[in-house]
Order: C-alpha cells, then sequence, then structure tokens
C-alpha cells in the first residue's frame, strides 16, 4: 500500500510537470511577425519587430532603422500568454503579456520604455515588399547636393518612418506620416517642416522635396546591388589628408595628396575633449565643481551638473529641438544663437540621465565655462589652449568670417566638394579647425596629463560611466583597452566635409592623428595604427 502510494504521488508529480511544460509550449497562434515603435524622449524612435515561427521554437529580431535584420537573442521564452527575450551584445532585454494580436511589454536598453507590438495580418504582410531604406540626393544649387536617406518600416495597418541626412551628421530625424506603394512615395517631418510627394518612374520615386521652398528630388530604394555604388565607402586619404605617430620624444607625421603642414582640417567631436578639458582644468584651479549646476549659468535651464553634460549622462538630446527651425541645410550649426540656446533650454524636461551622445549637452557645457569666465568659448580656448600649448594654426570657427585659406577643401562621402562649417552657439560640440602640427601637440599634452598621477589626470581621464568591462566614458574622452588589455582613450569627429580621429594609451606611450578632409570615419585606420607595435 505504502508503495502504490508513493508511485502514485510520483506519477501525479510527473503529470503536473508535463502539464506545465504543455503550458509553456507556445501554439500555431504566436507565430507571425509582430511590429511596433520603440519612442524616445525626444521624439525620435526606432521600429522594432519581432519574428516568432515554429510555434515559438524560433525567434529573430529586426530593428529595421539600424539595418538589423533576423538578429537571434541570447535567450528567449514564447509562450501562448508572453514573450521573452534578452540580447547580450545589444544588452537589450524585453518581456510583453500576449492580449489578442496585441504584445504589450517594457523594453530595456541602458532605460526601461513601453513598447506595444501588434501581430500583422495578411494585409499588412503584403505592404513588406516597400519596407527598406531609400536613399537620394536633393540638390540645392548648382554646386552643392545633400544626400538624404528614409527608412521606411511595416506596422499595423501602415508604416513608419525615419530620415538621415549623413552630410549633416543627423539621423533618425522624426517622420510625422509616411506612405509607399507601386506609384506614390510620401512623407512629411513636422520637425523639419517638410515634406515630399514622388510618383515611380523608372526604378525611382521622383518628385518635390519641400522646405520653404520646394526642389527636385527622387528617392530610389536600396537593394543589395544599387548599394555596392550608393554606399561604398571611399578610402582614407582619397582626397587627401595627414597622419601623425606621437611618443613623448618624436612626432612622425605624413601627408596624402597635395596636403602640407600648412593644410587646415574640421577636427569635429574632438573639440568635445577640449571643451571637457577646460572643465577640468576649473575643477583642479577650484573655480568649479564637478557638480556645478547648468542652472547657474541659465537660470531656466533643468537642474543638471556640469559633469552630465561632460559624459553624456545629462539626459538632453543629441542637438536641440529649435535646431531643426534654424538649420542651413549645408551649414546646419552656423545660425545657432545662444538666445536659441536658451530658448530651447526653457522649454524642456528631462525624464532621466541615461547615456546619451550630445552636441547639445557639449555646446551648453562651452558656452556654461564662457560666461563663468566672463568670455567667448573661442576666446577661452585660445587663451587656455592653442596659447598655452603653442596651438599657433588653430581656430575656433564660430561664424562664416571664421574661416582660413589654408582650410582644405571638405568632401562628402561621396566625393562631392561641400562648404565649411561654423557652429554658433553650438561651437563646443564641434567647431575647431586645425593643423596636424597643431594636434599632434594637443596629444602629446593629453598623454603627458594621462601618465602623470596628478589631479588633473585623475579628474580627466577617469570612467565616470561604464560600459562593460573595457569601456568608459571620461570627461570628454572615451577609454577602452586594446587587444592586449592595455587602456587608451579616444574621440573621432565628422562634420560635413570631414573626418578625425585622435587615440593614445594612458601610459603616455604612443598616441595617433588622423585628419581626413572627407566625411568617411577613419576610425578603423586609427586604431590600427594605434595599436601597431611601435
Amino acid at each position: 500500500m505504502r508503495l502504490t502510494k508513493k508511485l502514485y504521488w510520483i506519477n501525479l508529480f510527473i503529470f503536473s510537470l508535463l502539464l506545465a511544460q504543455t503550458k509553456a509550449i507556445a501554439s500555431a497562434e504566436v507565430d507571425g511577425v509582430w511590429r511596433g515603435k520603440l519612442e524616445f524622449e525626444d521624439g525620435k524612435g526606432l521600429a522594432i519587430g519581432l519574428n516568432v515561427s515554429d510555434n515559438g521554437k524560433h525567434l529573430n529580431i529586426d530593428s529595421v532603422f539600424q539595418n538589423m535584420r533576423a538578429h537571434v537573442p541570447t535567450s528567449f521564452e514564447v509562450s501562448d500568454t508572453q514573450i521573452k527575450f534578452e540580447d547580450t551584445p545589444i544588452k537589450a532585454k524585453f518581456s510583453g503579456n500576449i492580449s489578442g494580436d496585441k504584445l504589450e511589454g517594457v523594453f530595456s536598453q541602458g532605460k526601461d520604455r513601453p513598447l506595444l507590438l501588434n501581430k500583422l495580418s495578411k494585409a499588412d504582410l503584403e505592404w513588406m515588399q516597400y519596407e527598406g531604406k531609400y536613399a537620394g540626393e536633393l540638390k540645392i544649387n548648382a554646386n552643392t547636393t545633400l544626400p538624404l536617406v528614409l527608412h521606411v518600416a511595416v506596422v499595423k495597418d501602415g508604416f513608419v518612418a525615419a530620415l538621415d541626412s549623413p552630410a549633416q551628421n543627423s539621423y533618425g530625424i522624426p517622420v510625422s506620416s509616411v506612405s509607399v506603394d507601386a506609384k506614390l512615395l510620401t512623407f512629411t517631418s513636422t520637425l523639419l517642416s517638410a515634406s515630399f510627394t514622388g510618383n515611380f518612374k523608372g526604378n525611382s520615386y521622383q518628385g518635390t522635396f519641400t522646405q520653404g521652398i520646394a526642389l527636385p528630388f527622387s528617392l530610389q530604394k536600396v537593394t543589395a546591388e544599387t548599394a555596392k555604388n550608393m554606399f561604398k565607402l571611399p578610402e582614407f586619404g582619397e582626397k587627401g589628408g595627414s597622419v601623425a605617430i606621437v611618443t613623448a620624444n618624436d612626432i612622425q607625421s605624413r601627408y596624402l595628396g597635395t596636403h602640407t603642414k600648412d593644410t587646415l582640417y574640421e577636427i569635429g567631436s574632438v573639440t568635445k575633449t577640449f571643451s571637457a578639458y577646460l572643465l577640468a582644468k576649473q575643477v583642479e584651479s577650484g573655480k568649479l565643481s564637478l557638480d556645478t549646476k547648468l542652472e547657474v549659468f541659465f537660470p531656466a535651464s533643468p537642474a543638471i551638473s556640469l559633469q552630465s553634460l561632460a559624459t553624456h549622462t545629462s539626459g538632453l538630446a543629441r542637438n536641440p529641438a529649435i535646431l531643426a527651425s534654424v538649420a542651413h541645410p549645408t551649414n546646419p550649426f552656423v545660425n545657432f544663437t545662444v538666445e536659441h540656446l536658451k530658448e530651447d533650454l526653457a522649454s524642456i524636461s528631462l525624464s532621466g540621465n541615461d547615456y546619451k551622445y550630445s552636441n547639445y549637452g557639449m555646446a551648453c557645457l562651452a558656452e556654461a565655462l564662457a560666461l563663468h569666465n566672463k568670455t567667448s568659448y573661442s576666446e577661452l580656448v585660445q587663451k587656455e589652449i592653442f596659447q598655452a600649448m603653442d596651438m599657433s594654426a588653430s581656430y575656433v570657427a564660430v561664424s562664416k568670417a571664421d574661416m582660413h585659406e589654408s582650410l582644405a577643401q571638405g568632401h562628402s562621402a561621396t566625393g562631392q566638394k561641400v562648404e565649411a562649417w561654423q557652429f554658433g552657439a553650438m561651437s563646443g560640440a564641434g567647431a575647431i579647425v586645425a593643423n596636424l602640427d597643431d594636434m599632434a601637440k594637443y596629444v602629446r599634452q593629453m598623454m603627458a596629463i594621462s601618465a602623470s598621477s596628478s589631479s588633473l589626470a585623475k579628474t580627466l581621464f577617469a570612467k565616470y560611466l561604464t560600459f562593460s568591462a573595457c569601456c568608459g566614458q571620461a570627461l570628454g574622452w572615451l577609454i577602452e583597452e586594446d587587444p592586449q588589455g592595455k587602456p587608451f582613450a579616444w574621440h573621432n569627429g565628422m562634420t560635413g566635409g570631414f573626418s578625425s580621429f585622435v587615440g593614445f594609451y594612458l601610459d603616455g606611450s604612443k598616441g595617433v592623428v588622423l585628419l581626413n578632409n572627407q566625411a568617411s570615419t577613419v576610425d578603423k585606420e586609427g586604431r590600427e595604427l594605434l595599436f601597431q607595435a611601435s
């Protein structure tokens, strides 16, 4: 009797496990394509899709705007009532509950955000042929074109889209409405006060782009074949450039094309490290604290610290929202004033302090430092950095009057000549112009500081935010480890016609500078040069 009873409970326990397992296995009802849009605070968003098949045994992720297709997450669980996944490489996870054709939950990637996904119907799936990337070049005048890329994703009962303007370093621009079929493509962007209507002719949608004025424009869908020509990256030095290898006792310089030691380049976002250095110097002198709030200088601003501005953790968007209404199409920041900055700061409310790379934040930092020192940002950089480090050729390009004849002709990624950029009140984010010799001097000075045990070194190069075991954010600089585990600092930059890379080992043993008069990344070349044995 005892044995029979024992077997009864064992069998009952096994049956319960099998029943629980059966409940956890999804039916065919969960299979399909689930789509939605992940919304961000600045109005931008990402189209997110989950593709579920074989009764939930297979799941992959689409992020259409980011060209990520059929990405298999690290782990996932699918049942008739719930879908979960976690992915280590992109540091993301999602957990949502299914109710009919709706999957509602929370997507986490640094911050928790609500995400609603809808299962696409058969009619929705028929529109998938129009999903993808559409590219074209807007002709501004006889000498200038502006590349634009429209990302289109299918969602329940329609489409969502985002716009990129690579020449202006603007990505994920919100698109208010979009429609596309075999005959017509239209979209509007309220943020840009812009619209496009094009009829399909030949292999593209040909029509008119309107933003104040109407200009002819066409968009062609990017395929594997057309992408070979449309998005072929140029080689470093194709239009010129220069390279320096820096050590404590030597600087080896090399010039490409017709460039010489006098050739000047826009260094773009490497400027941010100059702004961060100015902050560190002010902190070390006791004139400011990293905890000093921006509202000390701009009373209507949110209560964010100078440290958060220098480490991209203020919560401020990549660019001020008001910039869209004053941006010049080929020189986006030149018309942006301190008054615009004040107006924008007074109109925003921040909901978090997650890491978000921000030109806006660095511009605020630079203008705050200028106000604190009762001068302009360009004059402050001139006195505290250019003069102190003997960078005699360098300047800050604030207005169109700030342009030297030795500045190289800039080129877009496709090789077209583009006009120089000036930055107005956004200067602290990207306005410095320099030659190779001056940048080598700057890097050598940073190397000497980082190799010292000074309090300035600790302030400037400490990891205030850690992304992973190897990588973190210092004031301005990014800190990583090379393949051998040796720590180095780096930053890159890009404007409409230039790109740059600066990197150096924190022990002061070696640094590199790459300057390029074409808007195409030189990060790969810069890292390889830095990692090479001396």
